[in-house]
């Protein structure tokens, strides 16, 4: 996982956290204009992006998740401000931070059914 210099040990709970961190993928990875990323309460989707104001929205029930799926997440929505369509040269631009982007994305639907058995499906 491409969470180099955090350990694994960084717990997610705060915009603050999650600026840091997204700031730091992308400074590291991509380098590509970011205003901001915050977490949102979104039900359906774990991240969306908005190409016009530069931001990321994270869903509120990542607040706390594993730092791989968070991570996974970011990566995913920065690659989108550069790339919109999930095509060949987007995915190859998520495995530059995230290169086991594939079992991450196993994990986030494991993580969802795990949430969802416990909170039941909004």
């Amino acid at each position: 996982m491409g969470n180099r210099g955090f350990g694994g040990h960084l717990v997610v709970r705060s915009d603050d956290d999650l600026r840091r961190l997204a700031k730091m993928i992308n400074e590291t990875y991509y380098n590509l204009p970011l205003k901001n990323a915050i977490f949102h309460k979104q039900y359906s989707t774990w991240g969306t992006c908005s190409l016009k104001t530069r931001q990321i929205y994270v869903s509120h029930r990542l607040k706390g998740a594993p730092l791989e799926l968070i991570w996974y997440v970011l990566t995913h929505e920065i690659c989108h401000l550069e790339e919109r369509s999930h095509n060949a040269r987007y995915w190859n631009l998520v495995s530059k931070a995230c290169p086991d982007y594939i079992n991450c994305r196993k994990m986030l639907k494991a993580y969802a059914m795990q949430n969802y058995a416990k909170e039941g499906y909004r």
